[in-house]
């Protein structure tokens, strides 16, 4: 049995996370680079039109709004299809190299592939599930405003901030919720190979007692992206600090810096995310055991029942001491 499937506490699990992504850094940073990749080309070829942006607007005019807007929409549609692709590779990498197996970006990519479709429809579930409680709540805190204004304007001000401000709150507080309980939805279809539905349905069920650390990772992996993100664009502070506007140079290394930053952090929450899910399973499921049976050449069984003790047999009664004549 692997000496890593064992419950883990969020110290030990963190210490797992960074273990793995150090030494296997080339991998997972491969891996994430897909969706910044994409997303660095684009902003390049934007720079560029940029650049002719009045000359073509003054040539083909609503024609270059049509294609702008198109070209958009099929980016939104391809960046979410890499971003699914990435995840699940991810997830992938993350439960060979936590048992020891040896994987490569491309194999990573491939064992995924049938997938796409799956991690795809649970993103969105999620984003839909945690976006109608955001339009919720940001609808209870804005409507008093416009109901109420003009001369009920403080009226309106004050309600939304009694009542809305306070809802406004609770429902980034449920959003997020919403997004930790179902975080490992993705790793159960991509190690269980399962349905959409069926994926959220183990998520809830494994994310279970595991949400404040889903949060702590989570919080973590943003500072950590933040804080990269902002020594990678020191040199563009430098250059608005001096007051000098952003030259070509210093915008194409903001794009970069962008890249790098995503690439770097972006794999350590999708790690940690991997191995809460292997974590939970060993705590609820003992899924150390399966892997232990399965290694023997074995299939998981009960233990055996044990049959009832029979009872003691019978004692003949014990005869009084004779008494002497």
């Amino acid at each position: 049995m692997d000496t890593t499937l064992r419950p883990m506490s969020t110290s030990q699990l963190l210490d797992r996370t960074f273990h793995l992504y150090r030494n296997n850094f080339l991998l997972f940073a491969g891996i994430a680079a897909l969706p910044p990749g994409m997303l660095l080309v684009v902003q390049f070829i934007a720079l560029v039109l940029g650049r002719f942006a009045g000359q073509l607007l003054e040539r083909a005019g609503i024609a270059v709004v049509l294609v702008a807007v198109l070209s958009g929409v099929v980016f939104l549609v391809v960046y979410l299809l890499g971003s699914a692709l990435a995840t699940g590779a991810t997830v992938y990498a993350v439960s060979c190299a936590h048992l020891g197996n040896p994987v490569t970006i491309v194999e990573s990519y491939r064992a995924v592939s049938s997938l796409t479709l799956r991690i795809i429809g649970i993103i969105l579930l999620i984003s839909v599930m945690a976006g109608v409680v955001l339009v919720a709540a940001y609808a209870v805190f804005l409507v008093p405003l416009f109901l109420l204004r003009g001369g009920n304007a403080p009226v309106g001000g004050i309600v939304s901030c009694c009542l809305g401000f306070p809802l406004l709150i609770a429902g980034f507080v449920l959003a997020f919720y919403v997004y930790c309980r179902f975080s490992l939805a993705v790793p159960a279809c991509v190690v269980e190979s399962i349905g959409v539905i069926a994926s959220l349905q183990r998520s809830s069920f494994l994310s279970k007692k595991a949400l404040w650390r889903i949060l702590l990772i989570y919080l973590l992996a943003g500072i950590l992206a933040a804080a990269i993100g902002f020594a990678l664009s020191i040199p563009n502070y430098i250059a608005l600090g001096l007051h000098n506007p952003p030259t070509l140079p210093f915008q194409i290394w903001g794009f970069v810096a962008g890249f790098l930053a995503k690439t770097i952090a972006g794999p350590i929450g999708a790690i940690a995310i991997a191995l809460v899910y292997y974590d939970q399973r060993v705590r609820k499921e003992a899924f150390d055991l399966q892997l232990m049976m399965q290694a023997m050449g074995e299939p998981a069984a009960p233990p055996p029942i044990m049959p009832p003790l029979p009872p003691p047999p019978d004692t003949p009664p014990t005869a009084p001491p004779a008494i002497g004549p």
